[in-house]
């Protein structure tokens, strides 16, 4: 399995991208203050694959 993330400039991570062909991708979202906000998953079947594109988010829960 391949795993590849890319960071936004000031440092938290930015987006994810892993499996053989990189077809699952996980978007962050933070806060002003740096809190991790929401999580963003989309999964994008291969060619020969019938389904289609997946996406689920979940945002956190606020105290």
């Amino acid at each position: 399995m391949r795993l590849m993330g890319s960071y936004y400039k000031h440092g938290p991570l930015a987006r994810t991208v892993l499996g053989q062909n990189l077809v699952q991708g996980i978007d962050y979202a933070y806060t002003l203050q740096g809190w991790l906000n929401y999580i963003v998953m989309v999964c994008v079947p291969l060619p020969w694959q019938k389904k289609k594109r997946l996406l689920i988010t979940a945002s956190l829960p606020r105290k």
